[in-house]
């Protein structure tokens, strides 16, 4: 399951023809691999499975609303691999979305109990431009997920966004979370 959300990132950043692939891939895509491979690496020790924590694999859809010039109705994909226990969900995920033929891919780290925040960078495409950002999204739920979204660019104008995620979890190992007694 690890090896699907790293494909994932690979897919999300090399095939998605920027103009400058080789400052992304040094900048960007090789320290976020490394960032993420250790982070995976961390958490998914069998030491921490014992201890009440279990891991999922959360693949999902976005659908909502951008705010403001080029607005209009956003869809994208997201994945995030999560650690959980009964007080607490963290994780690592990628997304990707599209509203009027801009392209979004962010990379963030989440942490939820019940109300989450997810933030990260982002690199959003349209046409020939290309801007990087901060993208940080607080949101709440368990399985659909409504959420409010705010990306700080460094040169195109702001994104906010609001909608919902759908999101399935797989448990990929550990005990199951029991809601309740």
């Amino acid at each position: 399951m690890k090896k699907i959300f790293l494909i994932f990132l690979a897919f999300s950043f090399n095939q998605i023809g920027f103009a400058h692939k080789e400052w992304v891939h040094q900048h960007i895509v090789k320290p976020s691999y490394i960032f993420l491979a250790l982070l995976l690496w961390l958490f998914s020790s069998q030491p921490a499975a014992s201890q009440g924590t279990s891991t999922y694999i959360n693949p999902g859809l976005k659908l909502g609303y951008t705010f403001g010039e080029n607005g209009g109705f956003t869809a994208g994909i997201e994945i995030s691999y999560t650690w959980a226990n009964t007080n607490l969900a963290w994780g690592v995920l990628s997304s990707a979305d599209w509203c009027n033929g801009l392209l979004k891919i962010h990379l963030g780290l989440e942490a939820a109990r019940g109300v989450g925040i997810s933030i990260g960078p982002s690199i959003t495409k349209k046409i020939d431009t290309i801007d990087y950002g901060i993208t940080v999204t607080p949101f709440a739920g368990f399985i659909l997920y409504p959420f409010y979204s705010y990306t700080w660019r460094m040169t195109s104008p702001n994104i906010q966004e609001v909608g919902a995620f759908l999101k399935f979890p797989i448990q990929t190992s550990g005990e199951r979370i029991k809601f309740g007694n």
